[in-house]
């Protein structure tokens, strides 16, 4: 494997793992709690993707505090959690935390 592929491949994985360690076990039966017994949510899944954490939620309407507690709960920026789609017929959404973004966030703050 050429050197390019294997940086990148362990950049990938490495990601991924930092997104896992931000929303451990603790912080996901947290989010569970609090989204299904505040916010008629039925279900969330979490989901590693390429550069972070996919998070799908179904069951409620209430995108705007279903993302600002997701926010709260997590501590991360609103900036790092992306809406990838909200969809209010179907009653679900999904979001991504992209930790490649909090990086970018720390750098340009700390310049």
């Amino acid at each position: 494997m050429s050197d390019k592929k294997s940086y990148d491949r362990l950049e990938k994985i490495h990601e991924q793992e930092i997104a896992l360690c931000t929303f451990n076990e603790n912080l996901r039966s947290n989010i569970d709690k609090t989204l299904k017994g505040f916010y008629g949510v039925n279900n969330i899944v979490y989901r590693p993707i390429h550069k972070g954490l996919g998070i799908e939620v179904t069951g409620s309407h209430n995108f705007n505090l279903i993302r600002n507690a997701l926010v709260k709960l997590s501590n991360i920026p609103n900036e790092t959690l992306s809406i990838v789609f909200e969809n209010e017929e179907e009653a679900c959404a999904l979001y991504a935390y992209l930790p490649e973004k909090d990086k970018y966030i720390y750098d340009s703050h700390n310049k």
